[in-house]
């Protein structure tokens, strides 16, 4: 009896001493983290770029194991276990894997080409087609303004007229001041872009292999996952623990890649839309309004405006056409599209998508906005999970519906 007390408090204080370690420890990193941020985001984005390779490759097989697996249950249902090894008991399987992985990439690799070939050149061809319009069309809008403001003499016109000429003079002295005499540090930046570009792309390639590692072990990362947390975590918490895992990667991969894909299906209907009505920049505007989709709930907001802009350099009525047209494909993504293939991946109402946006947008910039919906679902689920087990423990209903004032209240609040 003695030695079961002395061992209940022994480890009663080893749990404490831990728990103290650990938050104490906690507490030294958030000092110095806060006494040298500088310091330690350089170590951070260091240790981030060495990591890089690791992350491109999670992120690819994280993108590309829906169509793995789609070419793997199919090819493994043709092959029925005909192919056969002594050594290899299960050979179709693997089959399977390496035949699945050969088209997969296959499949992401004439992606990245198409794009490159077909896409690329047209932005740029129409950026430069841009860059030759914009100043006459500049010009036309001067002109345009002088004679109205030699018709009425209004002194809002001259000031307007005044601003541009002087933005006009403004651009040129930059450029001859500024620009033209540091042409040897440009040169060398663009040398260090450069530089930067072919380590970013065999970052990517070294991606792509780890990725195929990731995609064909995917099963065994995750039951060394599931040991692991068996394990280290008490069998109690060790469910919740999976669940939590389980839970985000539903919600991250079904959002990420469900808007991908509605993304690239919404840059296709625009392009068709705008060739049928006979609109200008086609690939480019299209780009960017599939591009900028991929942000929830604003995206189609940012992207008309730059594709109104360059529209309406070349004619402000196709302009109103191409606003229009967006508006009736948003619609259509919003009501149709989005609902059939996203369906209720996060579980969040419009309030709260927006919410997570700008809080996202404001502290990472685009990737925020991209990965703040499915971030504030987890939190959401889980918050909402923590409260309804309360209430149900506190023997109250968990509805929200039952905590609501009630159409008699608020008038009776008027009455007052």
């Amino acid at each position: 009896m003695k030695k079961k007390i002395t061992d209940h408090f022994n480890g009663r204080y080893v749990s404490l001493g831990v728990t103290l370690f650990v938050v104490g420890a906690a507490l030294i990193i958030l000092y110095m983290t806060m006494n040298r941020y500088e310091s330690f985001t350089g170590m951070l984005n260091k240790g981030l770029t060495i990591i890089s390779p690791f992350i491109y490759g999670i992120v690819i097989a994280y993108l590309l194991n829906p169509i793995f697996d789609f070419f793997t249950r199919n090819i493994y249902k043709l092959l029925n276990g005909k192919i056969k090894f002594r050594k290899f008991p299960d050979a179709s399987l693997t089959v399977s894997k390496a035949i699945s992985t050969i088209l997969t990439l296959t499949l992401f690799i004439l992606f990245i080409i198409s794009f490159g070939f077909l896409v690329i050149p047209q932005v740029v061809a129409s950026l430069a087609s841009l860059a030759e319009i914009l100043p006459e069309r500049v010009a036309g809008i001067i002109g345009s303004i002088q004679s109205a403001e030699a018709g009425n003499g209004s002194p809002i016109i001259g000031s307007a007229v005044e601003w541009l000429q002087n933005s006009t003079d403004n651009i040129t002295s930059w450029i001859n001041n500024t620009v033209l005499p540091r042409i040897g540090s440009y040169m060398s930046q663009i040398y260090e872009g450069v530089w930067g570009t072919v380590k970013t792309v065999m970052n990517i390639l070294i991606g792509i292999i780890t990725s195929v590692y990731l995609m064909n072990e995917r099963k065994h990362f995750e039951g060394g996952l599931r040991k692991s947390v068996r394990a280290l975590v008490s069998e109690e918490h060790a469910d919740d623990v999976l669940g939590f895992f389980a839970f985000s990667n539903k919600a991250f991969g079904g959002f990420i890649s469900g808007k991908i894909i509605d993304s690239i299906i919404i840059g296709f209907i625009c392009a068709a839309l705008m060739t049928i009505l006979n609109l200008p920049y086609v690939v480019l505007v299209s780009v960017i309004i599939g591009i900028t989709n991929i942000i929830p709930f604003f995206g189609p907001f940012i992207g008309a405006v730059p594709g109104a802009l360059i529209i309406g350099a070349v004619d402000p009525m196709k302009m109103l056409v191409f606003l229009v047209m967006i508006f009736a494909l948003q619609q259509f993504d919003g009501y149709v599209l989005g609902p059939k293939i996203l369906g209720d991946s996060t579980g969040l109402s419009s309030f709260w998508v927006m919410f997570s946006i700008i809080i996202g947008g404001g502290l990472f910039g685009f990737l925020g906005m991209v990965f703040a919906v499915p971030t504030f679902a987890v939190i959401y689920y889980y918050f909402k999970k923590h409260v309804e087990t309360n209430l149900v423990l506190k023997g109250l209903p968990k509805e929200t519906a039952a905590y609501e004032s009630k159409d008699e209240e608020i008038a009776d609040d008027q009455d007052r």
